[in-house]
C-alpha cells in the first residue's frame, strides 16, 4: 500500500501544472473572484460559499452580501427561503449552511441543552412560535428568564429559528424581550407599557430545537467528515494551507483535515503544491482553483470588505506592508486595482489611506466609507496615516463624500 502510495503521488506530481508561486500580496484578489464579486449570482450561490463559516451577526446582517451581490439583509431571507438555514456559534455569533451539512460544519457547542430549555420543545422535531414557548415556560419564572435561556441555546447551536428575522429583531433590540435603550429620556423611565408590549411581541418566525451532533462510529465514518470539512473550506479559498484553516476555528482544525487532504490527493480531488509564498506548504487547491490561477490577474479588483470576511487576509499572521488591522467588526479594507489601497479601524476612526488624493482609486473606495457613514449617522475620524484629521491632505477627498462638521472637540462628518 505505502509503494502504491508513493507511485500515485509521482504520477500526480508529473501531471500537475507548472505554477510559480504567487506574492501572498494576491490572495485577496484571488479570493475576491473566487467569490463573484460584483457579478451576477443569486443570494443561495453566494452564502454557499460561506457554509460553516462563523462570524459575527453583524457581518451577516450587514457585511456579507453587499461586496458579492450588492445586497442587504433583506436578500438573505431568499436564502433561508431556498433552504439555507442558520445555526448560532458563540455569543452572538452564527453561521449559514443548509440543514444537512451543519451538524459537520457547525457542531454545537456546550455541555448540552438546558433541561427547562429542553422542556419547551414538547415535540422536539416540531416548531413553535415564540409565544408558544414563552407560554409554557410560565411555570418556570417570568418572560425575560424565559428569552435569556432561549437565546443562550441559540448560542450553543442547540436552538434556532426560521430565517435571519429573528437574529434581526434580536440584534436590534439587545436580544431582549424589550430594549433598554427605550425612547424616553433614560432606561429607568421606561413605561410598564412599553416592556409589556416586547414581551407580547417577542420574537418572529418558528423555532425548532437542534438534535445534538452524533459522534462518528469509527475511523471510516470520521474520515468522511473530515472530507466533507476540506470540501467546504476548498468551496470558501479554492486553496488551503494551515494558516487558513486554522483562522476557521476548531472544527476545521488542520491536525484533522491534512490526513483527509492526503487522502483527497490520492483520488485526484486535490492538488498539493505552493501556491501562495507566505503561506506555509504543503498547499492543497481544487482543480477549479488550479485552473483560474493559470489565468489570474489582480488588475481590476476593486471591493471594500469587512476585515471579518473570510476574503481578508487579516488574522493569517503573516506581516507586510501596509499593514492589516485586526480581525474585528468596525474594521474594513478597500482593494483598489488589485492593491491594498484604504484601511478603517474602529467605525473609521483611524485611517490610512495608500493613494494620493487626487487618485480615482480614493473616490472610487470613500463611497464606501460615506455608506458606513450613512448607516452609523456620523464618522469621527481621529487619525488618517497617522496624522490629526485637520492636517490629512485628503481631508478634501473625505468631504467630497460626506459633509465635514468642525465643533469644539474637531471634526466629525455626516452623510450628505
Amino acid at each position: 500500500a505505502e509503494n502504491l502510495q508513493t507511485l500515485i503521488r509521482f504520477q500526480r506530481a508529473a501531471a500537475r501544472p507548472r505554477l510559480a508561486p504567487r506574492p501572498v500580496a494576491d490572495l485577496a484578489p484571488f479570493l475576491a473572484r473566487w467569490h463573484g464579486f460584483g457579478g451576477d449570482q443569486t443570494p443561495v450561490a453566494a452564502l454557499d460559499r460561506l457554509r460553516g463559516y462563523g462570524a459575527a451577526v453583524d457581518y451577516w446582517l450587514d457585511e456579507a452580501l453587499p461586496p458579492r451581490i450588492g445586497a442587504t439583509a433583506a436578500a438573505l431571507e431568499a436564502a433561508t427561503e431556498a433552504g439555507l438555514a442558520w445555526r448560532g456559534v458563540g455569543r452572538e455569533s452564527a453561521t449559514v449552511g443548509f440543514p444537512e451539512d451543519l451538524d459537520i460544519l457547525a457542531p454545537p457547542r456546550g455541555d448540552g441543552l438546558d433541561a427547562a430549555v429542553a422542556d419547551l420543545f414538547a415535540d422536539p422535531a416540531a416548531r413553535y412560535t415564540f409565544a408558544q414557548l414563552r407560554d409554557a415556560w410560565e411555570g418556570e419564572g417570568d418572560a425575560d428568564a424565559c428569552n435569556a435561556a432561549i437565546w443562550q441555546a441559540v448560542w450553543q447551536g442547540r436552538v434556532a429559528a426560521d430565517g435571519f428575522r429573528a437574529l434581526a429583531a434580536g440584534r436590534a433590540r439587545r436580544y431582549r424581550l424589550h430594549d433598554g435603550a427605550a425612547s424616553g429620556p433614560s432606561p429607568a423611565r421606561r413605561t410598564a407599557r412599553a416592556k409589556a408590549r416586547g414581551v407580547a411581541v417577542g420574537w418572529p418566525g418558528t423555532w425548532h430545537m437542534v438534535s445534538p451532533a452524533q459522534a462518528a462510529p469509527d475511523a471510516v465514518a470520521r474520515l468522511e467528515a473530515d472530507k466533507e470539512r476540506c470540501r467546504a473550506l476548498l468551496d470558501r479559498y479554492g486553496v488551503l494551507s494551515r494558516e487558513l484553516c486554522g483562522r476557521e476555528g476548531a472544527a476545521f482544525a488542520w491536525s484533522a483535515l491534512f490526513p483527509a487532504l492526503r487522502v483527497m490527493e490520492l483520488a485526484g480531488e486535490v492538488v498539493s503544491g505552493l501556491y501562495f509564498n507566505g503561506l506555509s506548504g504543503p498547499q492543497f487547491a481544487c482543480p477549479e482553483a488550479l485552473r483560474r490561477l493559470q489565468c489570474f490577474s489582480g488588475a481590476g479588483a476593486t471591493f471594500w470588505i469587512s476585515a471579518l470576511d473570510p476574503v481578508a487576509p487579516c488574522g493569517l499572521g503573516f506581516g507586510g506592508e501596509p499593514s492589516l488591522p485586526q480581525r474585528r467588526l468596525g474594521n474594513h479594507l478597500g482593494w483598489y486595482e488589485g492593491a491594498l489601497a484604504v484601511v478603517s479601524e474602529r467605525y473609521g476612526k483611524r485611517l490610512a489611506i495608500h493613494l494620493p488624493p487626487d487618485d480615482p482609486g480614493v473616490d472610487a473606495l470613500l463611497g464606501h466609507l460615506a455608506a458606513l457613514c450613512r448607516a452609523r449617522g456620523r464618522l469621527t475620524p481621529e487619525t488618517v496615516n497617522g496624522e490629526p484629521l485637520r492636517a490629512s491632505a485628503h481631508l478634501p477627498a473625505l468631504a467630497r463624500h460626506m459633509r465635514a462638521v468642525t465643533d469644539h472637540k474637531g471634526i466629525y462628518f455626516e452623510p450628505l
